[in-house]
């Protein structure tokens, strides 16, 4: 969206946070930034990184601010009301139903208050689908955009041609590609134990998270770990390059709290992008895709035992196979940031005139 809005003539200042292990940051056509933190998780880390926020955004020239999800939410709203500028909230998720909060009842009503306060304050809002955006309205009667966050087209030919990132498969191998957040309830845990079946396939990991220590512990115990690769965190300038070599993607979410519930992962988009049938799990608004584009399987359970039979199935109908990659090689070309920028712009152009 950022890049977007650049091209459509705002003046764009981009502020994130700085972790031990973040990548390097890209040189972009924008000015972008990060803020450095002592801490790195739990309470401490949010109340410093919201303060350090905050100072950020008071001493910088702004007309509009843009706030990306409710950890960043709070500084924004302080300083939109100091200043007497537009708030616009970017919401990527039902925040304060994410699985890491629903069993921290105490937790979760801080952020509920926080979520409350600062939706006063809110000129206009963004989120990825209608069920989310449904959701807001009944709770704020806040009507919020829904932009989703579809990737950029590419050649499709030239990406798996880019030897530097070309992955060695074994004659009748079959890649099993994840890519994202690798946190809890997404799967991952049944995938690796379902890999014991999958004797023929590999399973790449790429992302980090919260559970990626244990799931090491994990596939490290099983005698097929040999076939399982964790690859840590890629720049999304250069993950297409691997996707487009996958033959499965993963995109298989535990219905565990409203905010999966409602998910429409990155993930599954980048897949259709890359030209690559998908496993899917029964999330409301990618069985919405799936049934319009047949670009999926979609799998009721994630257990191992499921999840292998299922990805076996796939494997052994190669005209299923072949049907699902093709409808995905269409459906790429309506499923695109080109596409859903229009929305962006629609939506923007109001206070580009504002600014002007």
């Amino acid at each position: 969206m950022v890049k977007t809005l650049a091209t459509m003539g705002f003046e764009i200042r981009l502020i994130g946070r700085k972790k031990k292990d973040t990548l390097s940051l890209k040189k972009r056509s924008y000015a972008a930034e990060r803020i450095s933190t002592w801490f790195e998780k739990g309470p401490l880390f949010y109340a410093e990184f919201n303060v350090r926020l905050f100072f950020k955004i008071l001493f910088s020239k702004a007309d509009i601010l843009l706030a990306n999800d409710l950890d960043t939410l709070l500084p924004n709203y302080l300083v939109s009301r100091i200043k007497g500028i537009p708030l616009i909230y970017d919401s990527h998720e039902y925040f304060t139903e994410v699985p890491e909060l629903i069993q921290r009842k105490i937790v979760r009503k801080i952020w509920l208050m926080i979520e409350r306060l600062c939706f006063s304050g809110v000129h206009l809002g963004i989120t990825v689908c209608d069920p989310i955006a449904q959701a807001y309205y009944e709770k704020y009667g806040i009507e919020m955009k829904v932009v989703r966050n579809f990737p950029n087209t590419y050649d499709l030919d030239v990406f798996r041609d880019n030897q530097a990132y070309s992955i060695d498969k074994l004659p009748g191998e079959k890649i099993i590609l994840y890519q994202g957040s690798v946190n809890v309830d997404r799967g991952l845990e049944q995938m690796i134990e379902a890999m014991k079946e999958l004797k023929q396939c590999r399973l790449i990991i790429c992302g980090d998270g919260d559970i990626i220590d244990s799931l090491k512990i994990q596939a490290r115990k099983l005698d097929c770990s040999n076939r399982i690769e964790f690859r840590g965190k890629i720049a999304f300038e250069e993950l297409a390059h691997i996707t487009v070599q996958a033959d499965i993607g993963l995109s298989i979410e535990k219905q565990n709290g409203l905010s999966y519930t409602y998910a429409l992962p990155n993930k599954f988009f980048d897949y259709i992008q890359a030209g690559i049938p998908s496993i899917i799990s029964t999330l409301p608004e990618m069985i919405k895709i799936n049934k319009n584009y047949n670009v999926a399987v979609e799998t009721s359970s994630i257990e191992p035992k499921a999840l292998a039979e299922c990805i076996k199935k796939l494997i052994a109908d190669e005209s299923r196979w072949v049907s699902l990659r093709d409808n995905a090689s269409k459906a790429r070309k309506e499923l695109n940031w080109t596409e859903e920028s229009k929305i962006v712009e629609q939506i923007f152009t109001p206070f580009l005139n504002r600014v002007h």
